[in-house]
């Protein structure tokens, strides 16, 4: 019998952006508390009854905690992007400068792209792999990311 489990963790961070682009309220200068949930699936389980050990996501926190928590994140095509980065500069603040504009649809997609990748696979026959990260922002208001673009072997 085929059988698809999926298991996932939540990440949390505090984080600061603007979205240049936006006619709302949301090109202020403004912060969130952010809820990462990190799905991962395989067909079946390990030896151990398992998906993945839950101490595998460990880099994924690493990396949110190192690159994101208590940054502000800030797209490199901003037009106030020389203000504020000479005043992170001045004040010792961490800022995470990125290639797009900092909505929760991107953040989604960049954890599971670039965070996620120590997590896709094991040592030996990548028999999981995330599928999707979903990005809460705000209590209510979340984007998801999906990653469609493998299929898993079967265990045995």
């Amino acid at each position: 019998m085929l059988e698809l489990i999926q298991v996932e963790k939540q990440i949390r961070w505090e984080m600061g952006h603007r979205l240049s682009l936006h006619k709302g309220k949301c090109h202020n200068l403004h912060g969130h508390s952010y809820k990462a949930v990190v799905l991962v699936e395989a067909k079946g389980v390990d030896e151990n009854g398992m998906v993945t050990d839950f101490y595998n996501y460990k880099p994924i926190k690493e990396w949110i905690d190192t690159n994101l928590d208590h940054s502000f994140m800030l797209n490199v095509n901003d037009p106030l992007k020389d203000q504020i980065v000479k005043m992170a500069d001045e004040h010792e603040m961490k800022l995470a400068l990125v290639n797009f504009e900092p909505t929760a649809e991107n953040i989604a997609k960049m954890i599971l792209t670039v965070a996620c990748h120590p997590l896709s696979g094991d040592k030996s026959n990548h028999l999981f792999r995330v599928r999707q990260v979903v990005v809460w922002e705000t209590e209510d208001c979340c984007a998801t990311y999906i990653d469609r673009s493998f299929n898993l072997p079967e265990r045995h």
